[in-house]
Order: structure tokens, then sequence, then C-alpha cells
């Protein structure tokens, strides 16, 4: 998923003017953040960031089912 945020700057992933969720699709990509738990395993999403990721969650399933290679 984090790999998902550099696709629309590579131009590997478009998201269309007139989508609705356009504007807050972009925000939750740049919001999405890996962070650490003490037990050591890495959490990734925009909670705990005051932002939802459910729409940017759905474009790297795409990506992925797609076979997609995201970048790391």
């Amino acid at each position: 998923m984090a790999g998902s945020q550099v696709l629309p700057e590579r131009d590997q992933l478009r998201i269309a003017e007139k989508l609705r969720d356009a504007g807050p699709l972009m925000r939750e990509l740049m919001n999405v953040r890996t962070k650490r738990k003490e037990n050591g395993r890495e959490r990734l999403g925009a909670d705990g960031y005051g932002k939802h990721d459910d729409l940017a969650i759905a474009p790297a399933l795409g990506c992925w089912r797609a076979g997609k290679e995201l970048p790391r």
C-alpha cells in the first residue's frame, strides 16, 4: 500500500478529475504512514493521523490484484 502513494507521481495510476472522491483519495494516499509497534510489528494506515484510509486501500488492492508491481 505504501508503494501506491508514488504511483500517481510516476503516472502509473491516474485518478480521474471528475471522480467525486478524487480529492479525498489523494489526501488519504498522502496520509498513509507506517508505524512500528512495541512488539515489532508494523501497522500501515492513515488512522491514528485523524484520517481514514479506505479510499487509499481500494486502489492499492486493485493494483495488487492486477499484478502490478508496486515500488518499495
